[in-house]
């Protein structure tokens, strides 16, 4: 994470300035209707929007990336094949994926429901997380994992039950449909500021607050996984997070 921060900063002398600004006018959109008129679906408009801009005013001649051509039919079914040699490779990267899919499912989950003021059930959640990790792995898709800022999406357009998750499938399968050449338009900086926003909304500084007051060695713990993330990267910072509370007890 350091590296990218680095690498940003001295990419700074070289900003496209258009890609920049629909990112920049994107990203204030969803967060000045997100204040103002939470009601209201500010994630499409700015989104909608963007591509608007984007196609009318043809910036992908500015540098202005777009999603593109979208594949088209469904992928092919069936068990993936694996080579002997690869079974240890796979194993190792299999266990760091359940690992991580675990972690963040019961954080998110844990999150979510004190933001929500509802309780979660971790067990039918890996559940759900195992029998779409047999699904992808049997359409030759990505592993599948709890996803904080989809949900934080999700929530913030509204999403307060499964049936939003439903209706947001029913609408991917729609829109891939019947919509395909909008969809190939919408600007990747656009994307990436819904992505943000997202993020944005997760960030409770009260809540840390009140943490440092309560319990200063868990805020403590949280201090250093986060300087682990950005330091060594995700999966020791997740060993980390998992150690230091078990050293705390034990001490």
């Amino acid at each position: 994470a350091l590296d990218d921060l680095r690498g940003l900063a001295e990419g700074l002398g070289d900003v496209q300035w258009a890609p920049a600004l629909v990112g920049i006018s994107t990203l204030v959109v969803i967060l000045v209707t997100r204040r103002t008129v939470p009601w209201f679906p500010g994630v499409l408009l700015a989104v909608g929007g963007a591509t608007f801009v984007v196609w009318a005013f043809g910036l992908e001649d500015a540098g202005v990336t777009v999603l593109g051509e979208l594949p088209a039919g469904l992928p092919d079914i069936g068990l993936p094949h694996v080579d002997g040699g690869q079974i240890g490779a796979l194993v190792a990267g299999a266990a760091s994926v359940a690992l991580v899919s675990f972690t963040d499912t019961v954080v998110e989950g844990r999150t979510f429901a004190t933001m929500g003021d509802y309780d979660t059930d971790i067990d039918r959640d890996m559940i759900g997380i195992g029998a779409a990790d047999i699904a992808s792995g049997v359409f030759g898709a990505f592993p599948i994992s709890a996803s904080g800022s989809r949900t934080a999406v999700l929530t913030a357009a509204g999403g307060r039950s499964q049936l939003a998750n439903l209706a947001a499938a029913a609408g991917v399968v729609l829109a891939v449909a019947l919509a395909r050449p909008a969809i190939e338009m919408i600007p990747d900086p656009a994307l990436g500021a819904v992505v943000m926003s997202a993020g944005l909304a997760l960030i409770d500084l009260p809540a840390l607050r009140r943490l440092w007051r309560l319990r200063k060695t868990e805020f403590l713990v949280g201090l250093v996984t986060l300087l682990s993330v950005l330091l060594i990267g995700l999966l020791p910072a997740v060993g980390i997070a998992v150690v230091l509370p078990v050293v705390e007890l034990v001490g």
